[in-house]
């Protein structure tokens, strides 16, 4: 929070984000800690096997990787305390395992250049990975061909209400009226609900990537990652290497920082020199609606026809066919498999 750790930076003190900063200290102690950790978890776990059923019911490609995820250290002294830092984690049934550098060259022969660099690492054999943006383009083509209208380019101004009801969303292109809507803008969600008199407590925090092309001559590795020390999230995806970095709180700013973006690209290259062509490389820069607790919003608010699905930070897509379920038994009056109490209106 100094400026100490180059994956984050810490913008103006606006009203906003002090009054965010406010809310995400009680958040600090070592109890509210374990317990956001352990709902998150719960979340996560409920979210992979409703995204398993999916693939079951629509088959959708887009690039898994089913082998696991392995979590590096560089630093011996940061190795030591990974199990520690997990236990909510294994607590809730997730199985992690230490493994030396020899062990992750043998798990995947794409470490190669990487064991000079590495104590070890903590290795989540049930994690999966894959490419969230294909995922949801096939998704959408298969929601399309179940009668779903989506709107595209179609940015919402509005909402119509009266008293605890919603009568209709104004966009540019006219109003759009239901029985019931689900607010999931993301890091946009309170925009919407400030004129409403609704303080919805999410702060976007922006996020950086890059992606390069990988080439036949080039060696990736096969099971993504994160690079602990550089703060670094790594998945080959198809012909594509993408890495992700950078925890800004600066507000709706997009503009990808180029020294967060470089020193992530040198950190790649620091462990797999082979593994694609650094010199190609894609940037993308998004924003991740964060609350104070770390858990998203699911559950119905103020108004009885609006139900929220936001919030969900850095594991939007991990959470997402979980959240989806849980939004769509609450709008729908069934009692939901996941307990909702942690995820209310709040």
């Amino acid at each position: 929070w100094l400026g100490q750790d180059p994956a984050m930076k810490i913008g103006p003190l606006t009203p906003e984000l002090v009054q965010w900063g406010l809310r995400f200290l009680p958040q600090c102690t070592h109890a509210s800690w374990w317990q956001n950790s352990q709902n998150k978890h719960q979340l996560c776990v409920y979210s992979q096997q409703r995204l398993r059923q999916l693939r079951e019911e629509a088959p959708l490609d887009y690039h898994r990787g089913t082998r696991g995820v392995l979590y590096l250290y560089r630093d011996s002294r940061n190795l030591e305390h990974a199990l520690e830092e997990r236990a909510p984690l294994t607590q809730g049934g997730q199985e992690l395992r230490l493994l030396t550098p020899d062990e992750i060259y043998a798990l995947d022969p794409g470490y190669a250049d990487s064991r000079a660099h590495l104590a070890g690492a903590v290795y989540s054999p049930t994690d999966e990975s894959g490419d969230s943006h294909v995922f949801t383009q096939a998704l959408a083509k298969k929601c399309q061909e179940r009668g779903v209208t989506f709107h595209f380019n179609c940015p919402v101004e509005r909402l119509d209400v009266s008293g605890d009801q919603v009568n209709g969303v104004l966009t540019r292109q006219g109003t759009l009226r239901a029985d019931r809507y689900v607010l999931a803008l993301g890091a946009w969600s309170p925009h919407l609900l400030r004129p409403l008199g609704i303080d919805l407590p999410i702060y976007p925090v922006q996020g950086v990537s890059a992606t390069v092309p990988i080439a036949p001559e080039h060696t990736p590795p096969e099971l993504g990652g994160i690079d602990e020390d550089a703060r670094v999230a790594f998945s080959t995806l198809g012909n594509k290497l993408r890495f992700t970095t950078l925890a800004a709180f600066q507000g709706y700013r997009l503009a990808a920082p180029r020294q967060q973006l470089q020193r992530a690209l040198a950190a790649m290259q620091d462990l797999f020199p082979r593994a694609a062509d650094y010199t190609r490389p894609q940037f993308w820069s998004g924003l991740r609606p964060m609350t104070p607790e770390g858990t998203p919003i699911i559950g119905m608010g103020p108004h009885r026809n609006l139900l929220y699905n936001t919030g969900h930070g850095h594991l939007g897509w991990t959470m997402a066919c979980g959240s989806a379920r849980l939004a769509a038994d609450l709008l729908q009056g069934r009692s939901p498999e996941l307990d909702p109490q942690p995820y209310r209106f709040r």
